[in-house]
């Protein structure tokens, strides 16, 4: 993945990253693996007490809010809504 990060957050085996079209986990040395795809930039990533991450992402004006469970290779949706209304 080339490109810059943003909205890291802390979480078991190292940092969670959004990036672009991607969630990813920044290894040791810099090195970056792929979690999940998204659509677009991935926002308000929160880890969970399980070690997963909830985030919103945005789908032509409609935000997502989905989650990652620790170990799994793609997110699950979990409700949608406009921007204002779900952020």
């Amino acid at each position: 993945m080339r490109g810059q990060l943003t909205s890291a957050v802390p979480a078991r085996g190292g940092m969670v990253a959004a990036g672009a079209g991607s969630l990813v986990q920044v290894l040791a040395g810099g090195r970056l693996r792929r979690l999940a795809a998204t659509a677009g930039v991935p926002f308000e990533l929160r880890v969970d007490s399980r070690g997963g991450v909830a985030f919103l992402d945005d789908v032509k004006g409609t935000a997502r809010v989905r989650h990652l469970a620790r170990g799994a290779g793609s997110a699950t949706t979990l409700g949608t809504g406009t921007l204002a209304r779900s952020a």
